[in-house]
């Protein structure tokens, strides 16, 4: 993993393996240890118990022998003094809980046989010290002489470093509490007292406190007590030497730092069971009292209407009197399972490998090797802590470290599934946006692309594309968005391609202009830097100027889907126009260019596209070979009569068909009409751009449009319609028969009054040559009131047909002499 997902996986696995020490502090994880620790238990070989201690059960067959107190008691009492009598070593009693419902007499009863026989001890409850029987305090300076004569030899104190192993290890403190004077009708005959496991603690039987604090005394459990005596030690015998060591007499008890032993547990049933005999059977004849010779005996009840049931860590549940036996025959078999101080280390020791190899070896992994080696360890782990008490009868709590690495397995799976799931509804979402960007990108939508980019992961198709939008920008010459685009692409990939390089040459360039530079105010896009990229306008590459205007430039260009050339025509909107007047102008030029786009005349240049961008509006239309007619309308160079009438009826002609389909050009002069001298074809422009001629004046007050071939309603700014367009073409009719305008004069109010205002000269007085049809013509067409005028092209074009017959004519008759002028 990379370095930024590596230490995200690190800080995941230190903090599952924080919260699991947490939870092991607080002692979350010692009931699975426990539960481990009886799996282990179940799964050690079964070992012999062994004839130390003997079970008396007051089973429910003795109960139906002796079915009231007095006679059970009077049987305990006989069963006790046979043990004693045939050289018992200690007899102990586990009475039930009921006993005390037997009333004085039962007790007088057992006491009496009790009296003088020697070592009996005597098993008792003991309530928490928080509170006593009726739950209120239990009184300090009250502990019966006789459980003080049992009291053991123990001068436990509770260092820093216990404290912390207990912690380490979550194990119970030593318990604290009062021994329930259960049965005080019996406390002057019994030898010593020992308290009970509590059935309400599940610990009890599977780790039971060797010592009970009382407040500053400490009283053995009945089986530390039975086991003493077992092994030929007294009450002063016991006593601890080290946090974790218990001596019974010359025997060294291993328990853990609040001095808990873990005994094995025998078979309840089969060969290898603690010894068992009913009470009913000792009192017969047919038991032989020989076989109680330096035994312990302990007498209680396993009867389920009496004992109250105890979980046994193999199964099953035991009387308090069986727990008790168990117990007493592991302390005096040595039969414990080992848990000295260094062992709540280990753990934790355990847990910081787990954290090390969570933080460190996993994230490097791949997914079934990091399986595979989290399955290895947790295998391994539980292993050790179920063989180990079978092998060694040692007792190992790995639980925690188990837990923090599956956990930390499972949360570090977890992150890597949605870091997949979620890195790739990115990439997903960067494969759309990008797709998406492209298609925009196509279309020219370059900001919307940029956008959509932005939002993608930064691959090298993407880095690719950013490069490329950014020369897209730069061919539009709008710098400062090829600046943003590649500063963009500079902090996703430093150093990408000439990026940086790139950078600067666009600042020193916007520093220059704002849109490219040209002369007389109307600026090119043209530029002559090196490395600079073509500039584009729409789908449009632009290769060189071809031509200039008051309002614009035109522009050789290509349409590079279909490798057509186009002559591509700007009009600087902006620049000319404003506020209402420039949106109002704006929706016009788009609304006549799209109409003028659907006219299909052999006269009329072909539109196939208009647009707009970075304030220019344009239109793409038919590349033409030829020139001008303004190159033919000075002296010297005029065309033949017969060829202008030619071209001035296709021209008529085509604004014929325009008429008929709504459109006016409104801007008729030669420069507008494009004439290839080897076809003899004509073709006229700017249909949609002339439109703007409307306006009337810019926002400097400059007047659009060409005022020489203005009609009458033009100059006075009403309303025209397409006989304007057959008055400006006479004009133009007139200048490529003459060489010189009907109306001239300086200055602009001048020429604007002629025109609108004084007949034009008589052509035919200027040229010998033109018969007198010429001179109709030109009137009709230089009429003042449109309604004086040709109607339509049509009707203009009928006239020049008919009267180009008539020159051509007069030119054969003249033998094709000059024409003279009058002089």
């Amino acid at each position: 993993m990379q370095s930024k997902a590596f230490k995200n996986d690190r800080f995941i696995g230190f903090a599952v393996v924080l919260l699991v020490a947490l939870a092991g502090l607080a002692g979350l994880w010692r009931g699975l240890d426990g539960q481990l620790a009886e799996w282990g238990m179940r799964l050690a070989p079964e070992r012999a118990p062994g004839e130390a201690v003997l079970l008396v059960d007051i089973d429910d067959r003795s109960l139906q022998r002796f079915d009231d107190w007095t006679s059970l008691a009077a049987a305990v009492g006989e069963a006790v003094g046979m043990s004693r009598g045939a050289g018992a070593s200690v007899t102990a009693l586990v009475l039930p809980p009921d006993w005390g419902l037997a009333g004085p007499v039962a007790d007088a009863t057992l006491a009496a046989r009790l009296e003088g026989l020697g070592p009996v001890l005597l098993g008792l409850p003991y309530r928490s010290a928080t509170g006593g029987s009726d739950g209120g305090p239990l009184p300090r300076d009250w502990i019966p002489p006789y459980m003080l004569d049992s009291a053991v030899s123990a001068n436990i104190e509770d260092p820093i470093n216990i404290r912390i192993l207990r912690r380490m290890a979550a194990t119970p403190a030593l318990p604290s509490g009062r021994l329930v004077p259960a049965h005080p009708g019996l406390s002057s005959e019994v030898t010593g007292v020992g308290f009970l496991p509590r059935v309400e603690d599940r610990l009890a039987s599977r780790e039971p406190p060797a010592l009970l604090r009382s407040d500053d005394h400490f009283l053995p459990a009945l089986s530390v007590n039975i086991a003493a005596h077992i092994l030929g030690a007294e009450a002063a015998d016991i006593r601890t030497q080290d946090p974790s060591d218990l001596a019974i007499g010359g025997r060294r008890v291993v328990t853990d730092v609040s001095y808990r032993f873990q005994p094995h547990f025998y078979s309840l049933d089969g060969e290898r069971a603690l010894p068992r005999v009913s009470l009913d059977l000792l009192l017969s004849e047919r038991f032989d009292p020989a076989s109680l010779q330096g035994r312990a005996v302990i007498i209680g009840t396993s009867s389920e209407q009496w004992a109250q049931a105890m979980p046994s860590p193999t199964g099953g549940v035991l009387s308090p009197m069986e727990v008790v036996a168990q117990h007493a025959t592991a302390l005096i078999n040595g039969d414990l399972y080992s848990a000295p101080v260094w062992v709540a280390v280990v753990p934790w020791a355990v847990l910081f490998v787990v954290a090390l190899y969570l933080g460190y070896l996993l994230p490097r992994v791949g997914l079934a090797t990091g399986v595979a080696l989290t399955l290895l360890l947790a295998v391994i782990l539980v292993n050790l802590q179920l063989v180990l008490p079978m092998a060694r009868m040692l007792r190992l709590d790995l639980a925690m470290p188990v837990v923090a690495l599956l956990s930390g397995h499972f949360a570090l799976g977890a992150k890597q599934y949605l870091s997949d799931r979620y890195h790739h509804f990115r990439q997903t979402l960067s494969d759309l946006n990008r797709q998406l960007a492209e298609a925009w990108r196509a279309q020219g939508r370059l900001d919307a692309a940029f956008e959509r980019l932005k939002q993608c992961e930064p691959d090298q198709r993407v880095l690719d594309q950013l490069y490329d939008l950014g020369l897209d920008f730069e061919r539009r010459r709008q710098f400062a968005k090829a600046q943003s685009v590649l500063r963009h692409l500079s902090r996703l990939s430093p150093g990408f391609a000439d990026a940086d390089a790139r950078i600067r040459k666009l600042g020193v360039l916007e520093s220059k202009m704002a849109l490219g530079s040209g002369r007389g105010g109307v600026r090119s896009l043209v530029l002559t830097e090196d490395g600079m990229q073509k500039p584009m306008l729409g789908r449009y590459e632009i290769d060189k100027e071809i031509g200039r205007g008051a309002m614009g430039v035109v522009y050789l260009g290509k349409d590079p889907r279909i490798g057509r050339t186009v002559a591509v025509k700007t009009v600087a909107l902006s620049e000319e126009f404003e506020g209402e007047q420039l949106e109002q102008v704006t929706a016009r030029f788009f609304r006549e260019a799209e109409t003028a786009g659907r006219l299909n005349h052999p006269s009329i240049v072909t539109i196939y596209d208009v647009g707009e961008e970075a304030d220019l509006a344009y239109i793409a239309m038919d590349y033409l070979d030829g020139t001008s007619l303004q190159r033919y309308t000075r002296p010297g160079k005029l065309l033949p009569v017969p060829t202008v009438f030619d071209i001035v009826t296709q021209v008529a002609e085509a604004l014929n068909y325009a008429h008929g389909h709504n459109v006016v050009h409104r801007d008729i002069k030669p420069a507008n009409m494009i004439y290839d001298r080897r076809t003899r074809r004509i073709k006229v422009t700017d249909f949609g751009v002339a439109c703007l001629t409307d306006a009337s004046k810019t926002k400097t007050g400059t007047i659009l449009g060409t005022p020489s071939y203005m009609s009458p309603e033009q100059v006075l700014g009403r309303r025209v319609d397409g006989r304007s367009d057959l008055f400006s073409l006479g004009v133009t009719f007139y200048q490529m028969l003459r060489g010189e305008l009907p109306f001239d004069g300086q200055p602009l109010a001048t020429l604007m009054y002629k025109i609108a205002n004084e007949e034009h000269p008589d052509v035919t007085h200027l040229r010998l040559d033109l018969p007198p049809c010429v001179r109709q013509i030109m009137n009709k067409a230089l009429a003042k009131k449109p309604e004086d005028r040709f109607q339509s092209g049509a009707e203009m074009a009928a006239a020049l047909r008919q009267c180009r017959r008539q020159v051509v004519a007069m030119a054969r008759k003249t033998q094709g002499e000059p024409a003279k002028s009058k002089t």
